[in-house]
Parts: C-alpha cells; sequence; structure tokens
C-alpha cells in the first residue's frame, strides 16, 4: 500500500502493551530489522509464518559476534589450546556442541598472516556465530607466529560480512588492531567495514533508553552532515551502527 507521499508499505507492525511491556519487543524488532538484506526477505515473503519466523529472529541474518565471544590473553601455549577455548567459546554461547569443539580441533587451524590463524567447522553447528582468541604472549607453531585465531562456526552463509571485513583488515596490513584492542574494539573490527575518521566518547543521561522521539532527533541531525556517521553503546555490544538509520 502507498504511505506518506507515495512510499510503499510492504509490512506494517502494531503494538498494544501496558507500562514498558512493548520495550522487549521493540528490542527484538530493532534487532532483527537493522540487519543487511532484512528488507528484502519481508518484502518477498508469501507468508505469515514466514513473515513471524524473520521476526522473531528465527531466520538468521547476521552471525553472532559479540563480547561474549572474545577472550583475551589467555594462557596458551599452542594452537590446539587456542582452538579448543575459541571453540568452546561458541559451545557456551549455545551456538554448538562438543562434537564441534572436537571437529574443530580435528581441523586444525589455518595461518591466514600477520600471525592471525583461522579454525572453522559445520559439524552440529545451531548458528552461525565467530569466535576470537589471544594467547597471553604470542608464541609461533611451526615456526609461524600465533598472535590470535578467529573460529567459525557455519551453518548459513550469515557470516560473509564479518570475513569480508576480515580481508580488509589482512589487505591494508592491519591484523595488529585485532590483537591490540579490547574485546569491544575485536568485535567492531570484525562487523564493521574500516573507515578513517575521528572518535569521540559522549555519556549520554538517559536511563530509560533511546526511544523512537529522541532516537529520530539523533537520526534528523546526523543526516545533516554529508560523513557516514557510526554510533555504538559502549555499555551494550560495542557494535557500531548507522546513525542516520532509525531502525539500526
Amino acid at each position: 500500500m502507498n504511505w506518506d507521499n507515495d512510499k510503499t508499505v510492504y509490512l506494517a507492525i502494531g503494538i498494544a502493551a501496558k507500562s514498558d511491556e512493548h520495550l522487549g519487543i521493540l528490542k527484538q524488532l530493532t534487532k532483527v530489522l537493522s540487519a543487511d538484506g532484512v528488507e528484502d526477505r519481508l518484502k518477498n515473503c508469501d507468508s505469515a509464518e514466514g513473515v513471524i519466523a524473520i521476526l522473531n529472529g528465527e531466520v538468521q541474518s547476521e552471525a553472532d559476534v559479540d563480547t561474549s565471544l572474545v577472550q583475551l590473553a589467555f594462557p596458551a601455549t599452542d594452537l590446539v589450546q587456542l582452538t579448543a577455548v575459541a571453540a568452546g567459546l561458541v559451545k557456551n554461547h549455545q551456538a554448538a556442541s562438543n562434537a564441534t569443539v572436537a571437529d574443530a580441533i580435528a581441523q586444525g587451524a589455518t595461518y591466514v598472516g600477520q600471525g592471525l590463524w583461522v579454525a572453522k567447522s559445520q559439524k552440529d553447528v545451531t548458528r552461525t556465530a565467530l569466535s576470537f582468541v589471544t594467547p597471553a604472549s604470542a608464541f609461533e607453531e611451526d615456526g609461524v607466529a600465533v598472535k590470535g585465531l578467529l573460529f567459525v562456526a557455519a551453518c548459513n552463509g550469515s557470516h560473509g560480512a564479518v570475513m569480508h571485513n576480515l580481508a580488509q583488515l589482512l589487505y591494508k596490513k592491519q591484523a595488529d588492531k585485532l590483537f591490540t584492542a579490547d574485546a569491544a574494539g575485536v568485535v567492531s573490527l570484525l562487523t564493521e567495514e574500516a573507515l578513517d575518521g575521528t572518535t569521540a566518547v559522549f555519556a549520554i543521561r538517559n536511563p530509560h533508553g533511546l526511544h523512537a522521539r529522541p532516537g529520530a532527533m539523533l537520526v534528523s541531525v546526523a543526516k545533516k552532515f554529508n560523513s557516514t556517521l557510526l554510533v555504538a553503546n559502549l555499555n551494550g555490544d560495542g557494535k557500531a551502527v548507522n546513525a542516520k538509520s532509525l531502525m539500526k
């Protein structure tokens, strides 16, 4: 249907709730609708069940990458230990099983350059997730430096964007950024395309969260700038999003 100056609406969502009961629903919708490509999936969905599955997050749009999947300065002395820890993080994230951990160890890790290794598994994975581990002290495996290991547990293609960002870091010879960043920084490096610019931290006194009206005001101000503006909640998962998108 047409809406507001000939804009096309493919899906309208109405929420009726008492008090703050709707906040959990809004949080879920924001997470789902901010994923890249979800607009096309909703637009082309031909059943109510399909729409519900997307809105409930049952259809994974983005790989899971957050600070709970990052372990820095682990006292490991070989790749087997690093791989086990990285796969264990994904298992504890409820995205894989013991079989995944065993498979990752059996497959071993691949060196991709600049001290970074990658391990992977598709065995018994229920959600695509990536974890990252660094050793307390860098060591060598067969004469090659080991500064960090990325583990990819995949059951779909939602990790493609992360691997693209990783490839850009390697191409620009910036893998060391992963080894010196904190957990939130690692998440940002893996989930955001590398951009050069200015960074600043601001304290926002808003205990009730960023609701529609202040959120719309922020987006309105951001849209006045020609630059790419990213914002991140440092008390949350640390992932930066487009400041010019209300749903982001």
